[in-house]
């Protein structure tokens, strides 16, 4: 059983379907690259996910402050723009993700034959 089996299985029914309920709510926010942020209702949602999550035991991140950094990030959400609610709305996917077992997406490779950072390429280039 992995660690985040046990944290799983540790939690309610209440608490895992408070979990799934914000993981939803982060993935419509996130959706269309992450077009969703600014229409009514995304931040009361995911404020009431979250507290309903965190109200039943639910509780993310591995390392220290991940948390708690998450849960001030919601609750400036009102008061953010466009990007910076993005940045929030990206970190709780993550915390979701590795809450749920879940590895990371693989960074973006660079094209074949393509120079890995640009000032290698002008070097290449002189």
């Amino acid at each position: 059983m992995s660690p985040s089996e046990r944290e799983t299985s540790s939690l309610g029914a209440a608490a895992q379907r408070a979990w799934a309920e914000l993981r939803q709510r982060l993935r419509d926010a996130g959706a269309e690259g992450f077009a969703r942020v600014e229409e009514p209702g995304v931040v009361e949602g995911l404020q009431q996910a979250w507290a309903a999550f965190v109200g039943a035991g639910g509780r993310l991140g591995t390392r220290p402050g991940e948390h708690d950094g998450f849960a001030q990030g919601l609750e400036r959400l009102p008061g953010l723009g466009r990007h910076d609610r993005s940045v929030v709305i990206a970190l709780g996917i993550r915390l979701c993700m590795a809450w749920e077992g879940q590895p990371r997406p693989p960074a973006a490779r660079p094209k074949p034959g393509a120079p890995r950072h640009r000032a290698a390429g002008a070097a290449a280039a002189a």
